[in-house]
């Protein structure tokens, strides 16, 4: 354990959690930390830089957090899936104006959740919305176990299968050099009206392929984010 010494608190400061981590990162420069842990699922953000970078110059161990995240951000996206097909923010929006009117909701049993990346949080969003008595299908490159999903799809044509089947897609696979050059699922998503739900470790969807191709190819897909 160790005593940040510094006179400005983080939350003080316009970005608290960029000024944190570059608070430990000193910490680290002056040799009084021998074991960073990251409570986080990934280790790719903008803030852990200094840190990261600092502990390694000093030779370190550095440790994180995969798969601690998987239950919250699976809750999340069924919280979406569940707040579209029931309409929970038409109904806020009415109740709000203190107005009713009836309003065609969906039933979310037997909905087609596709998650693209079949990993930790992927099949957590799976068992979740398969406990819904929706189905579960996923995509991952290689083949491997099913897991909670009823299906796996691998390579280009598989997740041209999944995304055409798919009521909702997760994108759920990790920020990568590799993920952030994956080709555009707007195309193949075409007009479905389908929701997109970004995990918070994917690649941003601001600057993304499947963000750039949605705003060209289908603008009756409802993008969400985690």
């Amino acid at each position: 354990m160790f005593r940040c010494e510094c006179n400005t608190t983080a939350r003080r400061l316009p970005d608290s959690g960029a000024a944190l981590y570059e608070q430990l990162a000193d910490l680290v420069r002056r040799g009084r930390v021998e074991w960073v842990h990251f409570c986080a699922a990934g280790m790719d953000g903008q803030m852990f830089i200094p840190l990261i970078r600092a502990a390694h110059a000093a030779g370190i161990k550095m440790t994180y957090c995969p798969g601690v995240y998987a239950t919250p951000i699976a809750q999340y996206v069924i919280a979406h899936v569940l707040s579209c097909t029931r309409m929970l923010r038409e109904h806020a929006e009415q109740q709000a104006s203190k107005t009713w009117a009836p309003l065609m909701q969906r039933d979310p049993r037997g909905a087609v959740v596709g998650v693209v990346g079949a990993g930790g949080i992927g099949n957590e969003v799976a068992r979740m919305a398969t406990a819904l008595g929706m189905r579960s299908i996923g995509w991952r490159r290689r083949a491997g176990s099913f897991g909670s999903f009823e299906d796996i799809f691998t390579g280009e044509e598989g997740l041209d299968a999944l995304l055409m089947e798919s009521d909702f897609v997760v994108v759920a696979v990790p920020n990568t050099p590799q993920t952030r050059k994956e080709r555009p699922l707007g195309r193949t998503l075409g007009n479905s009206g389908c929701t997109i739900t970004f995990s918070s470790n994917s690649p941003a969807p601001s600057t993304s392929p499947a963000m750039s191709s949605m705003k060209e190819f289908s603008t009756a897909t409802l993008i969400q984010f985690v």
